[in-house]
């Protein structure tokens, strides 16, 4: 393991951006899964930045959400697809044939969880992952206590961050009224 620190919270950002674009550079059918949240989201603007100004080709790039939260829309601006869309696959110009997302909603998400890892695999192996760290120390999502002997399941999220999503949804239900 390669343990870095940064003066600034920019030059982290900046400095995964360019690791990423780097990967993508070398292997233009890369695997590349991303977290989302606000540990990431300077990554993300700093990766759109990296590529207006250096433009690197991403038409056989494949990039996966490392998570998802369920029994909402996609359109809910905290739900990691809708912030993969719009902080990194729209920006960059990916294929949405090349975009992965765990459902939001499902009758299985078991087997729904099963199915993103198959389709994961099928595009080859994860080149680069990368994972943020939450207020109450979860890594990548995996809330604390969270086994990880397996690749997919269902988390139950923090309480504080669970209060969050639906206190803005119902903000969002009443501005949609």
């Amino acid at each position: 393991m390669k343990i870095t620190i940064t003066e600034t919270e920019q030059h982290f950002f900046d400095l995964v951006a360019w690791r990423i674009a780097v990967e993508i550079a070398n292997k233009p059918d890369a695997v590349i899964g991303f977290a989302t949240g606000r540990t990431t989201k300077g990554i993300h603007a700093s990766l759109v930045d990296i590529h207006k100004h250096y433009p690197f080709r991403l038409s056989g790039t494949t990039v996966f959400g490392l998570d998802e939260i369920t029994n909402v829309s996609r359109e809910f601006s905290g739900s990691s697809y809708y912030q993969m869309l719009h902080e990194v696959v729209e920006p960059l110009g990916i294929p949405l044939e090349n975009f992965l997302m765990l459902p939001t909603h499902s009758d299985d998400f078991c087997r729904a969880g099963r199915d993103f890892e198959a389709a994961i695999s099928a595009r080859g192996p994860v080149a680069l992952q990368i994972l943020g760290i939450g207020e109450n120390g979860h890594i990548g999502f995996n809330q604390p206590g969270t086994p990880f002997n397996s690749d997919a399941w269902l988390s139950k999220m923090d309480e504080e961050l669970d209060r969050r999503i639906r206190r803005e949804t119902r903000l969002r239900a009443r501005r949609a009224a």
